[in-house]
């Protein structure tokens, strides 16, 4: 088993069982006790952590992205009620429901890589994501975070929500330095290729970094017959040739160097261009590709989303909330009605998550 869910709601908790059953979400345990009650020792062996897990919104939302199953992760999307507009906007004086510091104190004694999360964006004004960033930063995390609403993905109603990704800096150093590595592994192949294509196959395992892009190779290169050339221009047979046409070799070395490095600037110069003309056209292609998909994706959302239904509320005004027609009607004598509406009002939309999760792999 990959993950670990903890849910102190018996019916979400439920829920999530019969999801993992299904294979809906990633493989794991669903833990019913309060997140106060966990401890460290209690995550041990698990890839992925997903605190007030809710109906496993936030597994789904990586799958989607593309992250697998076997990836660390751990989400975290802390209790809304004392930062809601719709509660009593106690803030952090909730102790009973302001769970960031339970949830901080995970982090700080497990150190995930990556850690994801949730928030009403009421928050904002209430100071909590910058206890977050101040408390995640003292522990080496780098966090950011954006405010995103539902109807960004096509869904039929506003519901903005307050999303944060934090990552711990060692982590993201140690994956630079990987991906430099590689970087330069491939650098190095193009090189060689080039040496070869331009200046036979005996070249590339003499080509230096960087060499090949501005035609000079070392060894027994073209660097190597320029030296010998260089080397021919100061013997003292090329000495006297120089004097007996009468010209002064000190007045002329400059002029002919700089029309040898004209001739290399030149080359080089048309190179570049050649190189923008390819990008250009890479990426012209790409756009083309994304705007495709982005196409395709507005209309699957849109078939997605094209069952909703409203039900009507009244708490001294009168609004609409789009839902999913499953969950309408309310009505007394009912089995999980209530239960349904709760899991699905307290749940993130997986589409949005799953967005932010894919910028944070991009």
């Amino acid at each position: 088993m990959t993950a670990y869910y903890n849910e102190f709601d018996p019916f979400a908790a439920a829920w999530l069982r019969e999801l993992i059953k299904d294979g809906l979400i990633a493989d794991g345990i669903v833990d019913e006790r309060s997140i106060s009650d966990v401890q460290p020792k209690d995550l041990e062996g698990f890839t992925q952590c997903h605190f007030f897990a809710g109906i496993g919104g936030w597994s789904a939302a990586a799958r989607l992205a593309g992250w697998d199953d076997d990836r660390p992760m751990w989400t975290g999307s802390p209790p809304c009620q004392p930062f809601s507009t719709a509660g009593r906007r106690k803030g952090k004086d909730d102790l009973l429901r302001h769970l960031w510091p339970v949830f901080f104190n995970l982090i700080k004694e497990c150190r995930p890589p990556v850690v994801f999360g949730e928030q009403v964006a009421a928050a904002i004004r209430m100071g909590w994501f910058d206890d977050l960033q101040k408390d995640l930063e003292a522990e080496g995390y780098a966090s950011a975070m954006a405010v995103l609403p539902a109807c960004s993905v096509g869904a039929p109603h506003k519901r903005d929500r307050l999303f944060y990704v934090a990552e711990r800096v060692a982590d993201a150093q140690c994956d630079l330095s990987r991906d430099i590595a590689r970087d330069n592994e491939e650098a190095k192949r193009i090189q060689k290729a080039q040496c070869q294509s331009e200046h036979g196959s005996d070249v590339p395992d003499r080509c230096g970094p960087g060499d090949a892009q501005q035609g000079i190779c070392t060894g027994d290169g073209l660097q190597g017959r320029r030296k010998s050339s260089m080397a021919d221009a100061d013997s003292p047979q090329r000495e006297g040739k120089w004097l007996s046409r009468g010209v002064d070799k000190k007045h002329t070395s400059a002029g002919s160097g700089s029309a040898s490095n004209s001739g290399l600037a030149e080359a080089h110069g048309s190179r570049q261009r050649e190189q923008r003309e390819f990008r250009r056209s890479r990426y012209k292609a790409e756009d083309e590709d994304r705007e495709v998909n982005r196409v395709v994706e507005a209309d699957t959302l849109s078939n997605f989303w094209a069952g909703s239904e409203y039900i009507y509320c009244r708490d001294g005004k009168e609004r609409q909330i789009p839902t999913e027609s499953a969950l309408f009607p309310l009505a007394h004598g009912l089995p999980n009605r209530v239960g349904t509406l709760r899991g699905a009002g307290n749940a993130i939309v997986p589409q949005v998550a799953e967005e932010i999760i894919k910028a944070y792999m991009g």
